[in-house]
């Protein structure tokens, strides 16, 4: 009788939860009631109506001679689906979204990267990138318009010297002092040059025959063979045979000491060492790799049927490892320890020949004190720097490390082993699931293309915010005895500029993060349920 009591209270308790939590009113269809008082009997009402009932009136049902109490709401309504599923609409009707002031400051944040994007498209131009620019303003490989300056404040405006030339033919950015590329003027040429250029007549020669102008522009390469040209104006001899690299022609001369360069870095023993042996092993880390992938997919297609096995031959693989690992240790730190002995006997098989052939040839009162020097000398000396000894010391300390840490992993095994029963039903439970939706074993490679998209995406936005800075002249020294200057323009990088370089590093960061959270929610997500839908 108690115990009836005590699940009524229970079902009081919950039905009072369901009312306080429930954010709608279900629709409930009539049931007739069972009468308390006997076993599966109808309790009717008198005039022969259909049975009537409120919500907080419950019946206890009987069931098994009395061994299993059932607490039902008899109410005059059940919900429209089945009884099994009365607990999973009110659970239903519970849930909310969650994190929803973070979710609208990311997307907000989105926003700001769409936002940043679209000003560097606005006020950046991609092309620069590719063909690049010249100290004037001049877009390589298309035809520009001319840029406007004001020599002060209040004066009128004057179009910049060289600017606003048509490029569409000249693609190559060519530097006008090669010895100093990152301090010098870049003009737009038809084609780098293909041979070393030492006189103002060759310049000339390559312009009227080649029609490839190395000076900013063509009437100053026909007038370079009658008066010494300005720098900045037409190149500084000697012009170096070069090569385009990226649309940038690159003197021949550093590329061939860059490839020396690597070379002697290469032709170091243990780099040349490490960088052989990765290339001859390359192609059987990718077989390696291959049958890694081969036996990955293996093993989740045969987890369902011999997940025992495998679950207890991991086990067994990783304290045999463990133990055969420490043991190899120990086996090489014997035959180290026994060579060194060894080497000792032997070298005292000798001191004893040298000292016996020595005091042959001495007076008798000074053997001892002969030996004892010598002997003194090996031991505080030689024994102390020999090699063999350090090695033995080493491995001694590799080996009592790699003992411990045996130990360690073999007990941690042993504490785990009686969880493998655990560990099948779960290794079953994986394998079913991914039977059901192998789809899941493409969702890492979606995951993995949609980062790589966004870093795609981060550092092109970044490449044209560099464009996008603000146009500055300078003037630049042609380097004469006169001390002549020449008007250049440079894209500088403003500080807002920078600020949203930084934001797009930081976008990157949180958006992967959150591909990577959106990765593990969809597989959790269509695992629990598959799982409790089955």
């Amino acid at each position: 009788m108690i115990s009836k009591f005590v699940v009524a209270a229970i079902c009081i308790y919950s039905v009072q939860l369901q009312k306080k939590y429930s954010t709608q009113r279900l629709q409930l269809k009539k049931r007739p009631l069972l009468d308390s008082t006997s076993e599966g009997v109808l309790q009717s009402d008198p005039k022969g109506s259909a049975p009537s009932c409120t919500c907080d009136y419950f019946v206890f049902l009987s069931l098994q001679a009395g061994t299993k109490m059932c607490c039902a709401l008899a109410c005059c309504c059940v919900g429209d689906a089945s009884d099994e599923n009365y607990e999973n609409l009110l659970h239903k009707g519970r849930r909310s979204c969650t994190d929803c002031s973070f979710l609208i400051l990311f997307l907000i944040f989105c926003g700001g990267l769409g936002s940043i994007a679209w000003y560097a498209v606005d006020n950046g131009d991609p092309y620069r990138i590719v063909f690049g620019s010249d100290s004037f303003g001049n877009t390589c490989g298309r035809n520009n318009g001319p840029i406007w300056i004001r020599s002060n404040k209040s004066g009128s405006r004057e179009q910049f010297e060289f600017s606003g030339q048509n490029m569409t033919e000249r693609r190559f950015m060519f530097p006008l002092n090669a010895s100093r590329a990152l301090d010098t003027i870049w003009a737009c040429v038809r084609s780098c040059p293909e041979d070393t250029v030492t006189t103002y007549e060759g310049i000339k020669k390559l312009a009227i025959e080649q029609n490839n102008s190395l000076c900013v522009d063509y009437d100053s390469a026909i007038d370079a063979a009658k008066h010494k040209p300005r720098f900045g104006v037409c190149p500084r001899l000697p012009v170096l045979r070069s090569t385009d690299l990226m649309n940038r022609c690159i003197p021949e001369d550093l590329i061939a000491f860059g490839k020396d360069l690597l070379r002697k870095v290469a032709d170091m023993d243990w780099i040349r060492s490490y960088l052989h042996d990765l290339i001859d092993a390359s192609p059987y880390l990718l077989q390696m790799c291959l049958v890694a992938l081969v036996l990955a997919l293996l093993s989740v297609a045969l987890l369902r049927f011999f997940a025992a096995a495998i679950v207890y031959f991991v086990y067994l693989a990783v304290a045999v490892l463990a133990i055969g690992f420490s043991g190899s240790v120990w086996y090489a730190f014997w035959k180290v320890y026994k060579k060194s002995i060894q080497s000792d006997q032997d070298a005292l098989k000798d001191t004893d020949i040298t000292i016996t052939t020595t005091t042959t040839m001495r007076p008798k009162s000074e053997p001892q004190h002969l030996t004892t020097a010598v002997l003194f000398k090996d031991i505080d000396f030689e024994a102390m720097i020999n090699f063999e000894n350090t090695t033995t010391v080493t491995l001694l300390a590799m080996a009592l490390g790699a003992t411990i840490i045996s130990v360690f992993i073999v007990a941690v095994v042993w504490c785990v082993l009686p969880r493998g029963k655990k560990m099948i039903r779960l290794f079953k439970g994986a394998s079913r699931a991914l039977s059901a939706m192998p789809c899941l074993l493409l969702q890492p490679l979606i995951n993995a293309a949609l980062i790589l998209t966004v870093a795609i995406y981060t550092l092109s936005v970044v490449l044209v915010l560099f464009t996008a800075g603000d146009m500055v002249s300078r003037r630049v020294s042609n380097g004469n005895e006169r001390g002549d200057s020449i008007l250049i323009i440079e894209t500088n990088m403003t500080r807002t500029t920078k600020l949203m370089m930084f934001y797009q590093f930081v976008g990157f960061i949180w958006v992967s993060e959150f591909l990577m959270a959106c990765q593990r929610l969809f597989i959790a997500g269509a695992v629990s349920m598959y799982y409790f839908d089955v």
